[in-house]
């Protein structure tokens, strides 16, 4: 979805290794799954917001989730996550929600 509107996605298999390439790579948003090996998607982002309040960046940090609870968005709310999209990923709200944080 993302390639077809020429986004370069990268691929981390675990929230450890999310947050090892959002120190290594500047990228212009994160979409976190909340259900990972190793380091949640919640510990990886607060990991990685963690590590901007030494920097002046935000990289805006999509949940994307089966979980489609209320808590489950304020969870990810809570942990620094700027929107939430509940799987299956429709591509309107995908590209709608990607436009609005990139345009910021």
């Amino acid at each position: 979805m993302l390639e077809k509107i020429d986004l370069k996605p990268d691929l981390a298999i675990n929230g450890a290794i999310a947050w090892y390439m959002a120190q290594k790579f500047e990228y212009d948003i994160i979409f976190m799954d909340l259900q990972m090996p190793v380091m949640g998607g919640l510990e990886a982002t607060r990991a990685i917001r963690s590590m901007e309040k030494n920097t002046k960046r935000h990289v805006p940090i999509i949940a994307i989730t089966a979980y489609a609870y209320e808590q489950d968005k304020i969870d990810c709310m809570e942990a620094g996550m700027d929107d939430f999209i509940s799987k299956p990923v429709d591509y309107d709200i995908l590209m709608e929600k990607v436009f609005l944080l990139l345009n910021k």
